[in-house]
């Protein structure tokens, strides 16, 4: 039996993610094609930091991840949780929300000039 990477890991759960979501696999083949980078990142620490930069989109592989509203120094409030299987898509100005682990995540992530590049090209994609 051979061993599943984790690359291979990750892009076989977002292909299955895009193919059942009905995305032709002409364009899930684009979007795996797409630079990115695949980050391990540890729970309780925040990947972003809300008012940080929305330059990047992100597919949740395993995982659960919180984005949250900060009430002072320690105090976070979750305002919405992200599965595996979901994704995080850039947008205009800074975070409305921080981005961090519950649990131990692995996700992919695109810079949002190639993200967004592909998805106004491809309206499928929208």
């Amino acid at each position: 039996m051979s061993k599943i990477t984790f690359s291979q890991n990750c892009a076989d759960t977002l292909r299955a993610r895009l193919l059942s979501g009905g995305l032709r696999p002409h364009n899930v083949d684009a979007v795996l094609g797409l630079p990115r980078r695949e980050l391990s990142l540890e729970s309780r620490r925040p990947h972003r930091e809300e008012g940080g930069a929305r330059g990047e989109a992100m597919f949740v592989c395993d995982g659960l991840v919180s984005l949250f509203k900060a009430y002072g120094p320690e105090q976070r409030r979750i305002v919405a949780l992200r599965f595996p299987g979901d994704g995080i898509v850039p947008g205009v100005g800074g975070l409305d929300y921080g981005i961090q682990a519950v649990t131990p995540r692995r996700v992919i992530i695109w810079e949002a000039e190639h993200f967004n590049l592909f998805a106004n090209r491809n309206l499928e994609f929208q």
